[in-house]
């Protein structure tokens, strides 16, 4: 008989409202290999993988109109996001563009002009983070935008070497 066997990833994270560090344990249970089925292959990258993105940080990409900024900006402000970075970026989505006329021609503008919004958070601040874009760039109208939510391995502020969610 087989006998299942375990991983057990400790991980210290800062914890603000504690003023220290609060301990993470993540077990992962595994069956040992048979001779017809090998081990997975890169699972102690995988696991390494999982225990760097769990718990951490989240990057919110938003893609809005460019007139909606300056409320979303303020909605963010209110639920304490501390710092944004934006572009000006062009693209077309379900929209498709639109046919504009310039003296006497009419030309086709495949390429809207948008904003994109990109913002670091811890994980427990993603969901009010993300009401607060929606709130504030929603016009209910075809082309509001698009949200995207990728996990951050590492963050390193420069200027003191701080990492992880201290250097947010």
């Amino acid at each position: 008989m087989r006998r299942a066997s375990h991983v057990r990833l400790v991980r210290a994270i800062p914890n603000r409202r504690a003023g220290g560090l609060s301990t993470r344990v993540l077990t992962v249970w595994a069956l040992p290999p048979v001779a017809d089925r090998p081990v997975f292959a890169g699972a102690a990258e995988w696991l390494v993988g999982l225990l760097l993105l769990w718990p951490g940080m989240k990057r919110i990409d938003a893609i809005i109109k460019p007139f909606k900024l300056d409320e979303v900006k303020d909605r963010l402000s209110a639920v304490g996001v501390q710092g944004i970075t934006v572009s000006e970026v062009k693209g077309f989505g379900r929209q498709k563009g639109h046919t504009e006329l310039y003296r006497g021609a009419e030309y086709v503008v495949d390429f809207l002009p948008k904003v994109q919004i990109s913002v670091l958070v811890a994980d427990e601040r993603v969901q009010e983070t993300i009401e607060a874009i929606v709130t504030g760039a929603r016009t209910g109208r075809i082309g509001d935008g698009k949200i995207f939510i990728t996990p951050v391995e590492e963050v390193l502020r420069i200027r003191t070497g701080e990492r992880g969610g201290a250097a947010i």
